[in-house]
């Protein structure tokens, strides 16, 4: 998945660069192209779309690469961040991206890898938000 359509555009006042959510404050898109009755919003978890994400146990930007779905990450070693815990959006930390999942520290690495699995589903996901 990269992108949907939504049924709101010009006529409802949406514009590009507005951020789409879900319930739960759950950031979905952003919109990229409006038009007169519908608009077309760019996933964050599309592959290779790079959004910054925070937790609240680490104020360290984690550059997160959308993978269809779920985010990638390398975070510096050491770095605080644990299974389960909920990762935000770093220009908004009331929004949630998702939950880590999955946490590879390999100690002969500089790096760690970390799997972010997004906090909604779009195909089940019928009433989204615009944010302005």
């Amino acid at each position: 998945y990269s992108t949907i359509i939504l049924s709101k555009g010009f006529k409802e006042g949406v514009i590009a660069g507005m951020m789409v959510y879900v319930r739960g404050y759950q950031a979905v898109c952003i919109i990229e192209e409006v038009y007169n009755a519908t608009s077309r919003c760019r996933l964050l978890t599309a592959s290779g779309v790079t959004t910054e994400g925070v937790t609240s146990s680490s104020s360290i930007a984690i550059p997160l690469v959308g993978r269809g779905g779920h985010y990638l990450a390398n975070v510096a070693r050491d770095t605080p961040i644990s299974v389960g815990e909920k990762v935000y959006l770093r220009s908004n930390p009331k929004m949630v991206l998702g939950t880590v999942k999955q946490v590879l520290d390999n100690n002969q690495d500089t790096s760690w890898h970390i799997f972010v699995e997004g906090a909604y589903n779009p195909v089940t996901t019928s009433i989204f938000y615009v944010q302005p």
